[in-house]
């Protein structure tokens, strides 16, 4: 019990580092409209502003992805894909000429690996603090409040010094860091059972088929 509660609190740490160097990017969604102002002086400021707001949205409007991710796998493998997911969508987006690929690239792909970060850090919390959910939600929501301090002024800093496409595979390799924390989410026992008692019940479904099939 004591080896659990100690791993909980690894758990909970990176949970918090998962939000906020991946769940939380949505944050430079500003300061990445006016470098592609600058890169994409032909396009249109209103297009460039609907990829923004795609980018910013995604984290809600595809937080369903993580948790049919969540109930066929687990907490783990949700978080591990959003940090490859964040990799190759602004490692594609480095590479992109055509803007309006970006709405693919930028706007669906690495912002779908926002949302499954986010999700994924925000169930584990629950499966590992069942008495203190409230403390630990807390605890992993404040590494977006950590984020907007930090990701605005790090993505002026990194176009400054760099380019656009070059922030954008930074911005993807900091992302990608998922990968690590969701590697520390061990699945809890609940998760386990859940995934134990669905493999049973399809054994059993594709037995009763057989039998039907030979009857």
């Amino acid at each position: 019990m004591a080896t659990t509660e100690l791993w909980a609190w690894v758990v909970l740490v990176a949970a918090f580092m998962n939000v906020f160097l991946n769940g939380s990017l949505s944050y430079s969604v500003g300061v990445i409209h006016i470098a592609m102002l600058k890169r994409f002086p032909e396009e249109n400021e209103n297009t460039i502003t609907w990829l923004g707001s795609l980018f910013s949205s995604m984290f809600a409007l595809s937080g369903f992805v993580g948790s049919i991710v969540i109930n066929l796998f687990n907490v783990r493998t949700c978080v591990v894909l959003s940090g490859l997911m964040s990799l190759v969508g602004f490692g594609l987006s480095s590479l992109v000429t055509d803007f309006k690929f970006l709405f693919l690239t930028f706007g669906l792909i690495a912002g779908c690996g926002q949302a499954m970060a986010l999700t994924g850090s925000m169930v584990v919390a629950g499966y590992y603090f069942k008495e203190r959910t409230g403390m630990a939600t807390g605890i992993v929501t404040s590494g977006s409040g950590v984020s907007l301090f930090v990701f605005p002024h790090l993505t002026q800093y990194l176009i400054d010094t760099y380019t656009l496409q070059e922030t954008f595979l930074l911005l993807g390799a900091i992302g990608f860091h998922s990968v690590i924390c969701g590697a520390l989410m061990r699945p809890t026992q609940f998760e386990i059972k859940s995934n134990f008692c669905t493999i049973r019940k399809d054994a059993k479904r594709t037995s009763a088929e057989k039998m039907k099939v030979m009857v």
